[in-house]
């Protein structure tokens, strides 16, 4: 993938727990709540994809990135190029 490119990506939310005990693992399902994000793919890595919502211009040209999420790579779901 091509960074700049405009991509939809669907994952699975994490979570925090403040206590959880160990026997308790044995019953952790999978999580229901599945994000979905839209916007242009700003960093990749092995472990990491970064999507940010905004593309800015300056004028000298210059691109930065807004309100960048950064996603395990391992809780994704699905990606679909837009």
């Amino acid at each position: 993938m091509k960074m700049g490119k405009r991509l939809q990506i669907n994952w699975r939310d994490a979570w925090i727990d403040n206590e959880i005990l160990q026997e308790d693992f044995n019953h952790l399902k999978d999580p229901k709540t599945v994000c979905t994000i839209v916007g242009f793919l700003v960093f990749k890595n092995d472990n990491t994809i970064g999507i940010a919502a905004e593309k800015v211009i300056g004028r000298e040209g210059d691109i930065s990135w807004r309100a960048v999420t950064f996603i395990p790579k391992c809780l994704i779901i699905d990606i679909k190029e837009i």
